[in-house]
């Protein structure tokens, strides 16, 4: 889930502890419809490892193929989305946002100077390679049960190691033009105001507004950086919040369909079928068995 910064105006990852913001969590594909993350930034870090079978990301207009072991580092504030041939797909994911390392790393760090050189946009470590290889340990260290006593350390730890070795890259990204820039802009306010307004009845000419371009150049700037139209991309969003939704035992699945801006649960369940080959009633039942099983 996102949140908006009040100081930044920029997407955030909502923390369990906001005071902390650094996380270690697995995603599943088959969470997900068509087995794909849609195309989202937000101004937190992101350390990405592969875990089973092939994976695709696109960051901006950049493809890079992740086979299971490799590791990609995503720099704030980047475009970018992925997807798995195969359900069975899984990956393991590091966030953390810049403020963290706030009394850590000093205002003149090189670490500083790459967040900010949005230039740079990610950098992938093969399997093989060393830092791949640390990397890698430390993750899943952190989730081993022994290691719960000292989570907050080995967190912090995964999150400086991650920064050591993106200081040490020396490749830089290439200039955007002042129009590229422009786009890829409005492609972000748009899905901000996407991320924050899901619940409420949007139109097409609302989300091109917020961008500050025409309904027609809004569609284009969907199809090049997200790959589908606003209303289609805003549909598939509400539907994996839903799912996300449908582990809160406390929450109905009409109250869910209605905070998720389906005003029908009806037609939320039509279309939730269509995206999951499942019933929200099934999906909830399922993470009740999976949660009573831990």
């Amino acid at each position: 889930m996102l949140f908006t910064d009040q100081e930044s105006q920029g997407l955030r990852v909502q923390y369990p502890d906001l005071t902390f913001p650094v996380m270690c969590r697995k995603i599943a594909f088959r969470d997900y419809a068509n087995n794909s993350l849609l195309t989202f930034w937000h101004e937190d870090v992101v350390l990405i490892q592969n875990l089973t079978k092939p994976v695709t990301f696109c960051v901006y207009t950049d493809e890079i193929m992740l086979e299971p072991g490799d590791l990609l580092l995503i720099n704030s504030a980047q475009l970018r989305s992925c997807r798995c041939d195969e359900p069975d797909g899984g990956l393991r994911v590091l966030l953390f946002h810049p403020s963290l390392l706030r009394g850590l790393a000093e205002p003149a760090h090189p670490f500083w100077q790459r967040i900010e050189d949005r230039r740079l946009r990610f950098v992938c470590w093969r399997a093989a390679s060393h830092q791949a290889q640390l990397l890698r340990s430390l993750m899943e260290f952190v989730e081993e049960p022994s290691a719960k006593a000292d989570r907050s350390l080995n967190l912090i730890a995964a999150a400086c190691l991650t920064v050591a070795f993106f200081c040490d890259e020396h490749t830089s990204g290439s200039e955007s033009s002042l129009r590229e820039k422009r786009d890829e802009d409005a492609v972000r306010f748009m899905l901000s105001y996407i991320a924050q307004h899901y619940g409420e009845k949007l139109s097409l000419d609302l989300i091109a507004a917020k961008g500050g371009v025409s309904r027609s150049k809004c569609c284009k700037l969907f199809g090049a950086f997200v790959g589908t139209t606003p209303m289609d991309y805003l549909s598939t969003l509400r539907l994996q919040i839903a799912m996300l939704l449908l582990n809160d035992p406390s929450l109905s699945i009409r109250v869910i369909a209605e905070r998720c801006g389906f005003p029908e649960q009806s037609y939320f369940t039509r279309l939730f079928k269509a995206h999951f080959h499942d019933t929200p009633g099934r999906r909830r039942k399922l993470a009740d068995e999976s949660e009573s099983l831990r």
